[in-house]
C-alpha cells in the first residue's frame, strides 16, 4: 500500500509550500512577425495582459493575451489593433477588469465594441493615455502651450482636467498610475530644476481618510529628505501608497514607496525598498497591489533583472521564485502586479527572443491549470506533463520521472490544498 508512506510525503510537501511561494512562467508569445518581440503594458484583475507585438518589418501593433476565452476573443496571444479597427499600437498601455484599454487618445471599450475619445488640453494637443482604474477613468498626459508634457485626468462624468505641474500651469508633469478613490488619484512625475514624484486629488473630492492631505499636485519629496533630491512616481494602490524611484544621496537611485503621514512636511513617509547585492545598486519600482505587493527591477551581477517585494519582505529576484517553467529566461523587468499576485513583465526567452511573460503562483502544486480549483482538468494536465517527461510532473523533485510521482500527484490530489 502506498497510501500512507505517501500522503505523509504529501503533507510535507504541501508544509513546504506554506512558506515558499513559487511561480509557474507562461511566455505570452507574438502577433508573429519577423521579429517576434513582444512588450507588455500593462493587466487587470482577470490577468489579462496588454502590450505590443511586432507583426512587420515596419509596424507593430496592440495585443491582447487572455487567460480564458473573452470579450469575444479566444484564449492566449490576440492582435488587439484588429479587434478594435485599428492600425496603430492604440490600447497597448493599460486595461481594467471592464475590458476597456487605453494608450493613445481613446478609451476603447472591447465588446460590446465602442471608442471614447480623451478630448484635448486648453493647448488642444490631443492627449494619451497610460493608465486605467476600473471605474473607467485614464491618467496620462500631453503636450501643454509652453511645449512640456502635461498631465491629466479623465472620467467618464466630469471628462479630462489638466494636471498643472509642481511649477504652476502648464509645466512639465506625466500622469503614470491612477487608483480607484473617488473618479482616481493620479501619480507620476513632474520636473522642477530636477524631476519629483507627485500625488494629484481631484480638489472636488478630497480625501476623507486622510484629510490631512491637501487637494492639487503635492510633492511626495525623496528618500533623501522633504525638499532635496529627485523622484519619479509610477504605481498607486487605492491605500494610496505609492511606488516608483528616488535618489538616495549616494549617487544610484532606489525603489521607494511613499505611504500617507500626518507628521510629515509632505504628507508622505519615504521609504527606501533597497536594491539587489553586486550591480550598480540601482533599483525602480513599477507597480504596487492593494495588499501592499511590489514588483520592478533592479541592478545585478548579470545586469537588470526583474525583482518584486512581497508581503513586506525584502527585495527578491524573480528568477529565485520561478519553477522549470522559467529555464532559460532572463527576466529584465516586472511592470505590474494584480490583487490575485499574478505578475507580468519583460525579458528574453529561451530561443532570445523578446517576449513578455506572466507569472501565476503555484498556491497548490497540484492545480496544473493554476485556476485555483481542483478538477479533472488538473488530472488530464498532469498525464499530458507526465508523457511529455516535463519537469514539472517531477513532484518529489528526484529528477527522475516515474510511478511515484504519479501516485503522489493521486495522494496530493485527495489531500486537496
Amino acid at each position: 500500500m502506498h497510501s500512507a508512506r505517501f500522503l505523509l510525503t504529501a503533507a510535507a510537501l504541501l508544509g513546504t509550500l506554506v512558506h515558499a511561494q513559487t511561480y509557474r512562467l507562461t511566455d505570452l508569445g507574438d502577433l508573429g512577425g519577423p521579429f517576434s518581440h513582444t512588450v507588455a503594458g500593462g493587466m487587470n484583475e482577470a490577468g489579462e495582459v496588454v502590450g505590443t507585438s511586432n507583426v512587420s518589418l515596419t509596424a507593430d501593433h496592440s495585443f491582447i493575451w487572455l487567460p480564458s476565452p473573452a470579450h469575444g476573443l479566444g484564449a492566449g496571444i490576440n492582435d488587439l489593433s484588429l479587434a478594435i479597427g485599428e492600425t496603430s499600437t492604440e490600447g497597448n498601455a493599460a486595461i481594467n477588469d471592464a475590458g476597456q484599454v487605453t494608450g493613445g487618445e481613446y478609451r476603447w471599450q472591447i465588446q460590446p465594441f465602442s471608442k471614447t475619445s480623451l478630448g484635448t488640453l486648453p493647448s488642444g494637443s490631443v492627449v494619451g493615455g497610460r493608465a486605467i482604474n476600473p471605474g473607467g477613468s485614464v491618467a496620462g498626459f500631453g503636450n501643454g502651450s509652453l511645449g512640456s508634457p502635461v498631465a491629466f485626468r479623465w472620467d467618464p462624468i466630469g471628462g479630462l482636467v489638466q494636471i498643472d505641474g509642481l511649477l504652476g500651469p502648464d509645466q512639465f508633469a506625466t500622469g503614470l498610475a491612477i487608483n480607484d478613490v473617488d473618479a482616481g488619484q493620479v501619480a507620476g512625475y513632474s520636473r522642477t530644476n530636477v524631476d519629483k514624484a507627485f500625488l494629484w486629488i481631484d480638489p472636488g473630492t478630497p480625501d476623507t481618510r486622510y484629510p490631512f492631505l491637501p487637494s492639487g499636485i503635492m510633492d511626495l519629496g525623496t528618500i533623501e529628505g522633504p525638499f532635496i533630491g529627485s523622484a519619479h512616481g509610477a504605481g498607486i494602490n487605492d491605500s494610496t501608497v505609492i511606488v516608483g524611484d528616488s535618489s538616495t544621496g549616494t549617487g544610484v537611485s532606489h525603489a521607494a514607496m511613499w505611504t500617507p503621514d500626518p507628521v510629515s512636511p509632505v504628507f508622505f513617509l519615504a521609504t527606501d525598498l533597497g536594491a539587489l547585492v553586486g550591480g550598480t545598486g540601482f533599483s525602480q519600482a513599477s507597480d504596487i497591489n492593494n495588499n501592499g505587493d511590489v514588483v520592478g527591477s533592479s541592478s545585478a551581477p548579470g545586469g537588470t533583472v526583474a525583482v518584486a517585494w512581497l508581503g513586506g519582505g525584502p527585495i527578491t529576484d524573480l528568477h529565485t521564485l520561478v519553477d522549470s517553467s522559467g529555464a532559460g529566461w532572463t527576466l529584465i523587468e516586472a511592470i505590474a502586479i494584480n490583487d490575485a499576485g499574478w505578475i507580468v513583465g519583460n525579458g528574453t526567452n529561451p530561443q532570445g527572443e523578446s517576449h513578455a511573460f506572466l507569472l501565476r503562483p503555484k498556491g497548490c502544486v497540484v492545480d496544473f491549470n493554476l485556476d485555483g480549483a481542483l478538477d479533472s482538468l488538473d488530472f488530464f494536465a498532469f498525464l499530458d506533463l507526465f508523457a511529455a517527461g516535463d519537469d514539472d510532473a517531477d513532484l518529489n523533485g528526484d529528477l527522475d520521472l516515474d510511478s511515484t510521482d504519479f501516485f503522489l500527484f493521486l495522494d496530493l490530489f485527495v489531500v486537496g490544498c
